[in-house]
């Protein structure tokens, strides 16, 4: 199985509008888009979430017409503290409210795909041992909750970038969040390897950023890719800024065999900063396939 190669499919990129979405996807296809990465939401949304999240209303129109083409959809959790696993601290059958109503369609989207299909995480942000045994139990609960419903949806705990050089969060570093997934013993758990957030982590502790070693490439079954402005060093800007060193690090991955998708968390806004954002978006499209020797006519 081929890299996937897509971008994160905020709604902003399509004027928040289905009107407009088949026209978007087929640039994304012209771009040679394979996969794309939906952050899903119900609820009470203002503008600001739903520019960001597919809401509720969406969900099935918006799968469907990436589906129907061939494109292969993973999904982000929703971003809002209701859906985060620090609220199963707070109160578990809260936080199960919250996500029973998202089981179904990721049921749904990962059984009408012919490979696996990865649902983003992020890690309790609690800075003490609380944060951990959430991240454990919030995670098997939702892994039980999938047991006998399908085979094709694995979690990808993200890699976040660290609050100081000092932050010892199981997700703030390489090192501690592959043993903390790997003590998981269950394969449908890995790790989303954000690589601009690993720069940053590398940059804010005054170390290189080097290459993974196979321990930590073994369990990668998601990657997002973004690049840094400058001088400031924030992230999710396009791929033409060239400060995050990403080819070295990709190409390690591939090189141990890895076959999942690589999603360009690329922000509108960040585009826009660049010019004109699909032109911008294809750019970045050029530069990966690039290095993937994904021909342009392909």
């Amino acid at each position: 199985m081929a890299v996937r190669i897509g971008n994160a499919a905020a709604p902003r990129w399509f004027d928040c509008s289905l009107d407009r979405l088949d026209e978007y996807i087929a640039f994304l296809q012209a771009c040679g888009a394979t996969s794309t990465e939906l952050v899903l939401h119900h609820g009470p949304a203002d503008d600001r979430i739903a520019r960001v999240h597919v809401l509720e209303t969406d969900w099935f129109p918006v799968i469907k017409r990436f589906q129907d083409v061939g494109i292969v959809c993973h999904v982000h959790a929703p971003l809002h503290p209701r859906f985060g696993f620090d609220r199963w601290t707070i109160d578990p059958s809260l936080f199960a409210s919250e996500w029973r109503p998202l089981l179904p369609v990721l049921v749904q989207l990962a059984e009408r795909q012919s490979e696996p299909t990865t649902l983003v995480v992020h890690a309790a942000s609690s800075k003490s041992d609380e944060g951990t045994r959430a991240t454990v139990e919030a995670l098997h609960w939702l892994l039980a909750q999938l047991d006998g419903l399908t085979d094709n949806l694995r979690i990808g705990i993200e890699l976040r970038r660290p609050a100081s050089p000092d932050d010892a969060r199981i997700d703030r570093s390489r090192e501690s969040l592959a043993i903390f997934v790997a003590r998981q013993c269950d394969e449908r758990v890995g790790i989303c390897w954000d690589i601009a957030n690993d720069w940053q982590s590398a940059t804010m502790r005054a170390v290189p950023l080097t290459v993974p070693d196979a321990s930590f490439l073994r369990l990668v079954n998601h990657v997002h890719l973004h690049d840094a402005g400058a001088p400031d060093e924030v992230v999710h800007h396009p791929l033409s800024l060239e400060r995050v060193p990403w080819r070295p690090m990709l190409g390690a991955l591939i090189g141990q065999g890895f076959a999942g998708a690589v999603t360009m968390e690329i922000r509108y806004r960040h585009a826009l900063d660049q010019g004109e954002p699909w032109p911008v978006l294809a750019d970045s499209y050029r530069r990966l396939r690039s290095f993937l020797n994904v021909p342009d006519d392909e």
